[in-house]
């Protein structure tokens, strides 16, 4: 057999073959879930009575079972409203601690400038006092 005869497969060729082989021997996924599953509904075995499934509840148990879903629904919405109020009431408590920090540190602000031009004022005037009394000394 000639070089030019043998089949060109590559290393990673082989290595899918023996993949397939694998795949081909094992239960797919599918194959799993399709064993698991209950028997679908089609039209044909609800008509035909032999095929057909009895309902597993009665049509007052649904109704009861819905009633109970939709209460249990109603609950956890109420749960959730409430949660959420209180969340909101914790964050407008928070604002408020930071608002009113802020009013505080904005108060001692205005007093800290305050105090300063009350400083600069009495500064100014203490040298205004100082200058009258040396002109008036250098007068005398």
């Amino acid at each position: 057999m000639s070089r030019g005869d043998q089949p060109k497969y590559h290393e990673r060729d082989v290595l899918s073959f023996e993949r397939l082989e694998q795949i081909q021997q094992k239960k797919t996924k599918w194959e799993y879930f399709q064993a698991q599953r209950p028997l679908i509904i089609t039209r044909n075995n609800i008509l035909n009575p032999q095929t057909r499934i009895a309902p597993q509840m009665s049509y007052e148990q649904l109704k009861r079972r819905i009633v109970y879903l939709e209460e249990k629904n109603h609950k956890l919405e109420g749960q959730l409203d409430a949660s959420d109020l209180r969340s909101r009431m914790w964050w407008t408590d928070v604002e408020n601690y930071y608002k009113g920090m802020k009013k505080d540190s904005e108060e001692f602000q205005r007093k800290v400038d305050q105090r300063q031009v009350r400083f600069r004022n009495a500064m100014r005037k203490s040298q205004d006092h100082e200058r009258a009394i040396r002109e008036y000394e250098e007068r005398t």
